[in-house]
């Protein structure tokens, strides 16, 4: 601020945390330092008043539409072979159903969603 406006002012005084809690409203608490700020953070998240809802339906299991023993075909005994992990998914998952995502990202990423 010297360099441009020839004006002396302090760090707190360009923006601390007596300006952001006293004169602009944007914060709401003042901590002294880090430690100081996490104790002040897991206050405020303990009185959140908040109940964690389980929505949790159990189903029974199915089996995969495949095989399992068709796994060693599938894989075989060279792990230096590619193989297409889909169809190794297809024998272990309820139903052989899942959800691939980001089919795009990646050569030798797959990512599923069990549906």
């Amino acid at each position: 601020v010297k360099a441009a406006t020839g004006e002396e002012v302090s760090a707190e005084d360009l923006g601390g945390a007596d300006l952001h809690c006293r004169k602009s409203g944007v914060s709401d608490h003042w901590a002294l330092d880090d430690h100081h700020a996490l104790h002040l953070t897991r206050k405020v998240v303990r009185n959140l008043n908040y109940q964690k809802k389980l929505d949790v339906t159990i189903e029974p299991s199915e089996e995969p539409l495949f095989p399992a023993d068709e796994l060693y075909g599938i894989v075989g005994a060279n792990l230096k072979r590619s193989f297409d992990v889909r169809e190794v998914i297809a024998r272990i998952v309820d139903g052989s159903r899942f959800t691939e995502f980001k089919a795009f990202y990646g050569d030798t990423l797959v990512t599923v969603k069990q549906d």
